[in-house]
């Protein structure tokens, strides 16, 4: 048998969740307790998240320096800003929001420094993770390493094993282990299997076919021997804020794979077989997402990014100390993964051909385009609904923690994540004395 032609495929996939750079300015009180990470929902059979590697080292903490604050002094506000740290890291908060089946918007009261979440309740395969939100807040901030969220898996290549990058922050985190996960389970549907336990996965959306048998079916590569990436990034973001921009809808959030040659080509073109399973996960990532949990976390942190950036570009003050020194729990995320990860072996004529794909996750929310493969993806516009859903959400006293928001013949659920410390009323000036009477 004459020697195997190799067709080496790199996939990347970057999700980065913060395109231009948001102030948040929010304060937190002093926690006094570290929260364990919380059971997790369980997950549907055929995809389970990946193990910790035996005698990996271990993550660095996420608990960075601290740097100053960033405060406004905007009235209802102390210097320091909202406190979003001691709302977030409290037991109470996971449990105010755990039959929130996704996250529709936010509220933020300039009068009481509340920072107001806005959801709907019902079933679904995940709900909405605290911690995540102050990550995508140090990030927003360019607290870590000034970019957006993401993971990249690349060289340098080792024994075998492919390097895992993190960014923004997300390493040793929920968050980095999603943006992880969601990009193993992307190349294991290429390859239709498990690159774990090495059985067959195959995803039961219509018109799902893997790269394999689509290269196939187009008759093989296009360019035997180019090189081509795969990512995940958010297509569209579009969100209603109201006049005065401290109330925030989320009208539409889609996601996307990608592909393209490495290096890319002159005409931008791509591999046939990789841009049709891209397109077919991009048309029904909502049904991908039914089946496989992670994808729908991963369009979570779309949200959670979205909502951070937001925050920021309002000038909100923001506690820098306590946002960065907040302990948060320590989650696996793999810094090795093995070069089989992503590894297609196709049978050709003149014997047999190797695809092999890189990957990363890029959620970065970019106001306008700044080249092909990063376009504008983040639109805004006023409305006078998104209004009326603040002063619905407002009108409930600042007492409760929790409440529910009836608006036609939608019902939210509002949830105060963060409070900003009152300001010290002033002391009552000292009476003067009388002066006495002469008998």
């Amino acid at each position: 048998m004459s020697r195997a032609r190799r067709n080496t495929h790199w996939s990347r996939i970057a999700i980065a969740l913060a395109a231009g750079t948001i102030l948040i300015g929010c304060a937190l009180p002093a926690v006094g307790q570290v929260l364990q990470p919380g059971v997790p929902s369980p997950r549907r059979p055929g995809f389970q998240p990946r193990p910790p590697v035996p005698g990996q080292p271990t993550a660095p903490g996420t608990t960075p320096g601290a740097p100053g604050t960033t405060a406004q002094g905007q009235r209802g506000f102390l210097p320091e800003g909202i406190d979003i740290v001691a709302g977030v890291l409290l037991d109470r908060t996971a449990q105010l929001t755990a039959d929130l089946a996704d996250v529709s918007g936010a509220v933020i009261d300039p009068d009481s420094g509340r920072f107001i979440l806005i959801g709907k309740r019902g079933k679904a395969e995940t709900h909405f993770n605290p911690e995540d939100l102050l990550v995508a807040f140090r990030a927003a901030i360019g607290a870590e390493d000034g970019k957006a969220p993401g993971v990249s898996i690349e060289g340098p290549i080792l024994d075998g094993q492919m390097t895992v990058r993190y960014l923004g922050g997300t390493q040793g985190t929920h968050f980095g282990q999603v943006m992880f996960e969601a990009d193993r389970l992307l190349k294991c549907l290429a390859m239709g299997r498990d690159n774990i336990t090495g059985k067959p996965l195959r995803a039961n959306v219509p018109g799902y076919r893997t790269e394999l048998e689509l290269l196939s079916a187009f008759g093989g590569a296009k360019y035997p021997g180019a090189w081509h990436r795969y990512w995940f990034r958010p297509a569209q973001v579009v969100v209603s804020l109201s006049p005065d921009g401290t109330g925030i809808v989320f009208d539409k959030v889609e996601m996307a794979a990608l592909t393209e040659y490495v290096p890319p080509l002159p005409e931008g073109s791509s591999e046939p077989a990789s841009e049709a399973f891209c397109r077919h996960i991009t048309e029904h990532y909502d049904e991908y997402a039914a089946e496989f949990p992670v994808l729908a976390e991963l369009k979570n942190l779309t949200r959670m990014v979205a909502l951070a950036n937001w925050v920021v570009q309002r000038g909100i003050p923001i506690n820098k100390a306590k946002l960065m020194t907040a302990p948060l729990p320590m989650v696996a995320t793999p810094a090795t993964t093995p070069m089989g990860f992503a590894e297609i072996t196709e049978r050709v004529p003149a014997g047999w051909m190797k695809h092999q794909m890189k990957g990363g996750v890029d959620l970065s929310l970019r106001t306008a385009t700044l080249s092909r493969d990063r376009p504008r993806n983040w639109f805004a516009g006023v409305s006078t609904e998104v209004q009326d859903l603040k002063r619905a959400v407002l009108s409930t006293p600042s007492q409760s923690p929790r409440w529910d928001v009836k608006m036609g013949n939608t019902s939210y659920t509002a949830v105060v994540l963060a409070q900003a410390p009152k300001k010290p009323a002033k002391p009552p000036a000292a009476a003067k004395p009388t002066p006495k009477q002469p008998k």
